[in-house]
């Protein structure tokens, strides 16, 4: 099953079948493990985003690319997954994704 996502420049999460759900970049992937060192817990985007991954238990597993200044934008989504062991520390965010993938993303 293929799925919709809208995302719009700067936000963290996307829009799958009228629900707002966080995006993971897939550079801080390792097999199925997901480790973000360098999070800031308590500032900014992170609250919100933190809690929603911890509620929902799944994420929009996204792609990415580094533009000519140096940051990051999303390259493209890859899949919608179903995650497990989240553990937040105030500058590490990690969890496992659940196999197989609820969706594919387009």
């Amino acid at each position: 099953m293929t799925l919709k996502a809208i995302g719009s420049r700067g936000d963290w999460f996307a829009t799958i079948e009228g629900e707002r759900v966080a995006c993971a970049w897939s550079w801080w992937l390792t097999g199925n493990h997901y480790c973000d060192p360098g999070i800031e817990a308590e500032k900014g985007k992170w609250p919100k985003y933190i809690v929603a991954i911890r509620e929902q238990r799944k994420v929009a597993l996204t792609g990415k690319k580094e533009t000519r200044d140096g940051k990051w934008e999303r390259d493209g989504y890859i899949g919608l997954f179903r995650v497990t062991n989240v553990v937040v520390t105030s500058k590490k965010l990690e969890f496992d994704l659940i196999q197989p993938r609820i969706a594919s993303l387009e």
